[in-house]
């Protein structure tokens, strides 16, 4: 290893007899002690001017690129363009609120997903699975979300509310022992995998409220209409807590399905629905007042 000799500027010449280069010597200096060194010394310096990186590693922008960078930290978030997305040639197309939009699906008509980004959204969300709507999406560099509301179930019956993700646990079991009887081991298995595919849909049902929260959506299905309003009137305004709107049933059997889709949730489900302890404690007694104004309105018309 090389040592260096730290020498002082102070010569003892004229002072001291038998003098010797070797007294002026104060002390020795190896590779380690200079590391050491440095380090304080960037650290003090990074302290004292902590973008001094910048400034050496970036030339000094124009006024015109400088004003422009400084405006893409100050504006407000861009809006969607409306007049864009209301004129394409998709039936059912309505705003709904945080920058995004409901209608048909697109998978017929790839370029209009082009105006979609092009306008501002971020986020397609299909009400029904299709691969090919997917990789049109994705092609056109949008995010693309599936919750599957059209989905069918083992009896061949289409839509969520039929599916056994809306069933109560208890139910499926009671459903799968008149069918098997007294086969226990048939029935454990049954119900692994009812945990198992109710994961699923569960999963579809999160991502579907987080992306509704981010906003710059398009949310479609075939038409536009029935299972897009589902989606929006029960699924997002009963789970997300930032819709605000009070919930209002037509089908009183959906707040079942409801209350069956909230057993199905963990912990780390509700964090990522950004849920409050004050909104799950809320969530059961909310759907009890929807059920009985539904009842209140029915009694009514008799």
């Amino acid at each position: 290893m090389k040592i260096n000799p730290i020498k002082s500027n102070f010569a003892f010449r004229g002072t001291v007899k038998n003098f010797s280069e070797d007294d002026n010597i104060i002390g020795y200096d190896d590779e380690i002690s200079q590391s050491r060194r440095n380090f304080i010394r960037e650290h003090y310096d990074s302290y004292r001017m902590p973008y001094q990186s910048i400034y050496e590693s970036e030339g000094r922008l124009s006024e015109y690129r400088l004003n422009n960078l400084i405006n893409t930290l100050t504006n407000k978030p861009r809006k969607v363009d409306y007049s864009s997305i209301i004129s394409l040639p998709v039936p059912n197309i309505r705003y709904i609120g945080n920058n995004s939009y409901r209608g048909a699906s697109m998978v017929d008509k790839p370029e209009c997903l082009q105006v979609l980004k092009d306008a501002g959204i971020k986020h397609v969300i299909s009400l029904y699975y299709s691969p090919e709507y997917e990789k049109a999406v994705k092609q056109t560099g949008l995010d693309y979300h599936c919750f599957d509301m059209k989905r069918g179930n083992a009896a061949g019956i289409e839509g969520l509310w039929s599916c056994d993700v809306c069933r109560s646990k208890q139910t499926y079991e009671n459903l799968i022992k008149e069918i098997f009887g007294d086969d226990k081991n048939t029935i454990k298995i049954r119900l692994e995998a009812y945990d198992r595919d109710c994961r699923g849909p569960i999963d579809e049902l999160v991502g579907f409220v987080k992306r509704m929260q981010e906003g710059y959506c398009y949310v479609g299905c075939e038409f536009g209409t029935n299972t897009t309003r589902d989606a929006l009137c029960y699924i997002n305004r009963a789970f997300n807590p930032q819709d605000g709107r009070e919930l209002e049933f037509f089908d009183c059997y959906k707040a079942d399905c409801l209350r069956n889709l909230y057993d199905k949730l963990t912990e780390n489900d509700k964090k990522l629905m950004n849920w409050t302890k004050d909104f799950d404690a809320n969530f059961l007694p909310k759907l009890k007042i929807a059920e009985k104004e539904l009842l209140e309105k029915t009694l009514k018309m008799f």
